[in-house]
């Protein structure tokens, strides 16, 4: 990132809509270390089942960044949709530890045995979340064909990084996407993890995450440029929809 060049900061607006009403629901009490390289918006004032925030905190890493206008910024996000389950995240390198403590597989496929893909780029492709890998790229037969997708898995893990960690060039993410992993969630029942990261150049395109937010706007939340330093990422919920017990 260039040091002589700070990106803007998204806005993050108040918001008091609670969930919109549930049958059964667990309390949900957790704090881990967090780096969070973007941020997680609302699309509007809807309702949002479970929220994890973060202090921003300037500089990271000697790089001047854009303070948002907000004690705390939004970077985990989990919401009923349609009939399934979605969630987003922004931070990848802790998705190994953030999917068994958080019981994401069980929340998301509504059971601990659910049938799990992964798809992108690191950590997907490093076999890092346990699934069965299907390349960095949607596989054309699942491709505007949900119901074969929501034949075969309950759960798809979607990872959105950088190629490696020396590069800001994102492996491909495709708008086209988006219907299938909507009708995926919305009308199949199923679940979905999209996790995102290290967009903590300004050089990154104002479009970088529309692939990512094609799919997850319907739900209430979109992601967003923005560079974070490492913080605590808390959640303190006395009773989230569906979550498990």
């Amino acid at each position: 990132m260039d040091a002589s060049v700070t990106c803007p900061a998204p806005a993050f607006p108040a918001c008091d809509a609670g969930p919109a009403p549930f049958d059964a629901c667990a309390p949900l009490h957790y704090s881990s270390g967090f780096a969070a390289t973007c941020a997680l918006t609302r699309t509007a004032c809807a309702p949002l089942d479970l929220a994890g925030a973060t202090k921003p905190v300037c500089p990271m890493n000697g790089h001047p960044c854009a303070m948002p206008d907000a004690d705390e910024v939004m970077v985990f996000a989990a919401n009923r949709y349609g009939l399934g389950h979605i969630v987003g995240i922004c931070d990848v390198t802790g998705l190994n530890a953030f999917v068994p403590e958080l019981r994401l597989v069980e929340y998301l496929g509504r059971g601990a045995s659910a049938r799990v893909a992964t798809l992108g780029t690191y950590p997907c492709q490093e076999g890092i979340i346990a699934g069965t890998f299907l390349g960095t790229s949607l596989p054309a037969t699942y491709v505007d064909a949900p119901e074969k997708l929501a034949a075969d898995f309950d759960v798809v893990v979607l990872c959105a990084s950088p190629k490696n960690s020396k590069t800001s060039e994102y492996g491909p993410l495709d708008v086209a996407w988006a219907p299938t992993f909507v009708s995926f969630v919305r009308d199949f029942g199923k679940g979905l993890l999209v996790a995102a990261d290290y967009a903590q150049t300004c050089a990154s395109p104002d479009d970088l995450f529309a692939p990512l937010n094609a799919i997850t706007q319907g739900a209430g939340f979109e992601f967003a440029r923005i560079e974070l330093a490492g913080a605590p990422m808390t959640i303190d919920a006395a009773c989230v929809p569906d979550w498990p017990e």
